[in-house]
């Protein structure tokens, strides 16, 4: 199983936004049958603050969604951040923000 987590802080007025993009990512990656279960929270006591929990069946599954363009989404998305997020995959257990998935994402696709 392969498992991504992040926690991320977005700019009050893009709040709407980000939600609506990730919304459609969690809808469109759940129906891929690799994918085990992607699921968006949001802090109670910040609204600005939204974790996101994914994890796929196995590491091809994974690697699959991050050429995908739900994945694409997610790094624009991303770009609405007022900081960098913490993002943890724990396939490795590497700890990275958003340049990380950009440069896992350019190795997988060049494999």
């Amino acid at each position: 199983m392969t498992v991504i987590m992040a926690l991320v802080e977005v700019r009050s007025n893009k709040r709407s936004e980000f939600l609506n993009i990730m919304q459609e990512v969690a809808l469109k990656t759940k129906e891929d049958h690799y994918c085990e279960k992607f699921e968006i929270y949001q802090d109670v006591e910040n609204e600005n603050i939204f974790s996101f929990f994914g994890s796929w069946k196995n590491p091809n599954g994974f690697r699959m969604h991050l050429k995908s363009d739900q994945f694409t989404m997610v790094l624009i998305a991303l770009k609405l951040l007022k900081k960098n997020p913490e993002i943890r995959y724990f396939k490795n257990q590497m700890t990275m923000g958003i340049h990380g998935l950009k440069e896992l994402r350019n190795i997988l696709q060049a494999h």
